[in-house]
């Protein structure tokens, strides 16, 4: 079982520097990793969009203590840990 995905691109790494993380509670995800420690999902995204994705990630149902951190201090948990490109809500006008 993979424990660490990155999906940000080259590019990305540089741009997308703010990290937004919370714990997977889906039951999907909880009952499978519960013996690897646990499930973290986290998304980068550029600093001009961290409000927006901040406050995205925090409606989730399925995720809790929604939070700001950084690459270093996922790097210290146990558990899977995947980081999303994290992009923020586009409203259409019609």
């Amino acid at each position: 079982m993979e424990m660490w995905k990155d999906d940000r691109s080259e590019e990305q790494m540089s741009t997308h520097t703010v990290i937004i993380a919370a714990r997977d509670v889906s039951s999907l995800c909880a009952d499978a990793t519960s013996r690897y420690g646990g499930s973290t999902a986290a998304w980068a995204c550029k600093p001009e969009d961290a409000d927006s994705v901040f406050d995205w990630v925090n409606s989730r149902s399925d995720v809790k203590r929604v939070r700001f951190t950084s690459v270093e201090n996922l790097e210290r948990l146990s558990g899977m840990v995947h980081i999303y490109v994290g992009r923020p809500k586009v409203i259409y006008d019609w």
